[in-house]
């Protein structure tokens, strides 16, 4: 082999490794907008609490045009904690796979994939 087919060859099979690894390391790793979300969702958490605690346990009522999440009003702080209060929106993942964020009564956040939330959410 010349020495520009051996530069040329070595090349490729460095940006072969480094795209494996990107992968791997995507496949490891959740994206930015699902770590972005799950931030929101904590704030949202405490503002609910907060709201709450000054309104006799009662959550604002809010209907989803105000919010870019689904929002389940009408539950008290004191309700059973497992009820789901507040969700993601299909349109808040734009691009790539779509998991779904969920902030509980409780202040738990819980990730689903969409199928799995999908059938959680007709029970």
């Amino acid at each position: 082999m010349k020495k520009t087919e051996v530069i040329i060859f070595s090349i490729f099979i460095l940006s072969l490794i480094i795209i494996s690894w990107i992968q791997w390391y995507h496949s490891q790793f959740p994206p930015h907008s699902i770590i972005t979300c799950e931030s929101h969702l904590r704030d949202m958490g405490k503002a609910l609490q907060a709201y709450a605690a000054d309104n006799n346990g009662y959550f604002p009522s809010l209907t989803e045009e105000q919010v870019d999440y689904h929002y389940r009003g009408g539950l008290k702080n004191r309700d059973k904690g497992d009820i789901p209060i507040v969700w993601d929106k299909a349109s808040n993942h734009k691009g790539g796979r779509f998991d779904v964020n969920v902030l509980y009564v409780n202040g738990n956040i819980e990730g689903f994939a969409e199928s799995e939330w999908g059938n959680i959410l007709k029970k």
